[in-house]
């Protein structure tokens, strides 16, 4: 090691020496889905707002959901043409329907629909992911076959989002800050006429909700770690460019690739049904192949050679969750790691081995990727059988 980097060395050593990273502390006290662990999961998200949508269910709130969010609507909408025919909040009735993943003609999913009998809702729910969807099969499905009720598309989410999609297909951003204080607006009208306990899940919701704007100022803590980059952000950078040359290092290893290769190798005939490449340098990928389609079945496994861990995925091509009996299974054939998650919102399961790369280890990794590649296929061999004349792919 020549003598600069010694020097430079040195130097960020003592750097992380003099600082002490505070123990973070949150000022707030966690709401429930912070402590269930689904702090911006939209899919929990929505199946609350759904519930409390639904004129039918045991809250006691009646229409005050469906009226404040036409509302937030109505104050949001810069095209007053699109109100034509809207009938005002106060005057929309109980809901006929509320529907979650609502499928449309091209397999897309609304992730709510509010069906009302003047009026259909059309809800968007986005937490911290971008607008992407095509908003265009989503108004198609709720104008189909004649309906006459009014069209209103709505894109809630916790900052207001600029796009000319909304504008071209009708649909109108609001925020949660919006709907919550349409909300709060009508305090009176639900106080002693709700059942207790959804209030107390509502007012937990609402405190929860609005702590998924990205525009929070900074507390001390993070003032503190910002004024301690901005003293050392040479010394950082120079950590990020040893970390990067590490992480170049071992992707140019070919340790996915012999990963790919040592799996399988000792997957044996069981090969078949699997098709195994190498994904962006460091990453082994495996899939089943089903129905005569590469790449085609539900379920695939990930390895990672990340530089100070060996990371497993475990998830599914589709949104659907993975069976539990998937998950059980697996559970016990790697019974000596934890096997944590679904992690995000596609039931995904992830675990690692948190060691340095040695031979010892990634033999270990490729044991547990034989053991649970060689049940996922056997499984899918009994449920799909795979065209055995075509053994010449995995080879």
């Amino acid at each position: 090691m020549s003598q600069l980097h010694g020097d430079c060395f040195e130097a960020i050593q003592s750097m992380l020496d003099s600082y002490k990273i505070p123990e973070l502390t949150s000022t707030e006290n966690p709401t429930i889905l912070e402590i269930a662990g689904f702090p911006h999961w939209e899919n929990v998200c929505s199946n609350i707002l759904a519930f409390f949508l639904d004129t039918r269910q045991v809250h006691g709130f009646d229409t005050l959901f469906i009226r404040s969010i036409l509302e937030a609507h109505r104050s949001r909408c810069s095209n007053q043409g699109w109100l034509q025919g809207v009938p005002l909040p106060q005057d929309v009735g109980d809901a006929n329907a509320v529907e979650r993943e609502v499928r449309t003609h091209d397999g897309k999913r609304i992730d709510i629909l509010v069906d009302c009998a003047e009026v259909r809702i059309c809800i968007e729910n986005k937490i911290w992911s971008g607008l992407d969807n095509d908003l265009s099969h989503y108004r198609e499905h709720c104008e189909k076959d004649g309906d006459e009720r009014r069209f209103v598309g709505i894109v809630l989410s916790p900052d207001q989002i600029q796009s000319g999609k909304l504008d071209a297909e009708k649909f109108v951003s609001i925020t949660y800050d919006d709907l919550f204080e349409k909300l709060d607006q009508k305090r009176d009208d639900y106080i002693g006429l709700e059942c207790t306990r959804y209030r107390y899940l509502f007012e937990d919701f609402s405190k929860h909700a609005l702590r998924f704007r990205r525009t929070l100022e900074m507390n001390e803590h993070q003032k503190a770690f910002l004024d301690f980059w901005k003293k050392n952000h040479s010394k950082i950078d120079t950590i990020e460019s040893k970390i990067e040359e590490m992480r170049e290092l071992l992707r140019g290893n070919g340790m996915a690739k012999a990963h790919v290769e040592k799996c399988l190798d000792r997957l044996g005939d069981q090969k078949i049904y699997i098709k195994g490449w190498v994904y962006q340098k460091d990453t082994a990928a495996f899939c089943l192949e089903n129905n005569n389609k590469i790449g085609g079945c539900r379920i695939f496994w990930d390895v990672e050679f990340h530089p100070l861990r060996i990371n497993f995925c475990l998830g599914n091509y589709l949104s659907d969750q993975i069976p539990s009996k998937f998950v059980d299974e697996i559970r016990k054939r790697i019974s000596s790691y934890e096997l944590d998650g679904p992690f995000n919102e596609h039931k995904q399961y992830k675990f690692a081995i948190k060691s340095p790369f040695e031979d010892s280890v990634c033999d270990e990794a490729v044991k547990i990727s034989f053991q649970v590649l060689k049940y996922i296929a056997d499984e899918y061999a009994l449920k799909y059988p795979v065209n055995k004349n075509r053994a010449a792919l995995a080879e």
